[in-house]
């Protein structure tokens, strides 16, 4: 069994097989706050903003305890530097979505560059 662990400001996040598990951060009270709102407007968006830009959430735990999603590759630098950022951040009714303009903001899935972390 493979697994890894990576650390954002608010989340972690558990790389299990083939699903990426984020659960709010506990190393102080803010950041354990922040990330049960990261998950919950992560799920939000990608139940009422319903764009194939966003990573699909597979499992969420109300009250933003866990969010479950595809495990996948973010993009490198140079794969990120070469495609067309600003259609990235707008989904199809004309919603801007909250993500950060980063290489691991963003992974492939299904042949497509998704959003990885919006929340």
């Amino acid at each position: 069994m493979k697994k890894n662990i990576e650390k954002g400001s608010s989340r972690f996040v558990f790389m299990f097989w083939k699903y990426a598990l984020k659960i709010p951060s506990l190393r102080s009270y803010d950041s354990f706050l922040r990330g049960i709102l990261a998950n919950m407007q992560e799920y939000n968006f990608y139940r009422y903003i319903k764009t194939e830009k966003l990573c699909p959430i597979i499992f969420y735990l109300p009250g933003g305890v866990l969010n479950i999603m595809p495990k996948l590759k973010t993009l490198t630098t140079d794969e990120f530097n070469r495609i067309n950022c600003p259609n990235l951040y707008i989904s199809e009714n004309g919603t801007t979505l909250p993500i950060e303009a980063k290489p691991d903001s963003f992974a492939h899935y299904n042949n497509k560059i998704v959003a990885v972390d919006y929340g």
